[in-house]
């Protein structure tokens, strides 16, 4: 895998790490981010696995992101009309989400004096 994709699917591949090697730390991680040398160290010195176990559970990892980005693609590329509804769609319930959030924050609270009279 070149370092430019491991860049790219950093997310995938720390968030697969922490669930697969639960004694890796959040800062440990964020110490190797972007270096697949280091993180490869990183998990054999945690867990006592050998080099080549690591680096096929994240070849597995890599193929498994690369699987789903080509899929991705090709559902729009084939159905590209469905796919703009959706992510308008999307885009329009994450909206209106937000407004109701921030309208609801926006409300003025009773004041002392309201809160005294029966």
């Amino acid at each position: 895998m070149s370092q430019q994709r491991w860049e790219a699917n950093w997310n995938q591949v720390s968030g697969a790490v922490k669930e697969k090697y639960g004694e890796i730390s959040d800062d440990e991680l964020r110490e190797t981010e972007g270096s697949l040398q280091k993180l490869t160290g990183l998990i054999q010195e945690k867990t006592g696995e050998t080099r080549e176990q690591v680096e096929a559970f994240l070849r597995t990892i890599s193929d498994r992101t690369r699987a789903g980005y080509e899929y991705s693609t090709q559902t729009v590329a084939n159905r590209p009309a469905e796919a703009v509804i959706t992510a308008l769609a999307v885009g329009l319930v994450t909206g209106i989400a937000i407004g109701f959030s921030i309208a609801e924050h926006r409300r003025p609270s009773a004041s002392w004096r309201d809160r005294m009279h029966f």
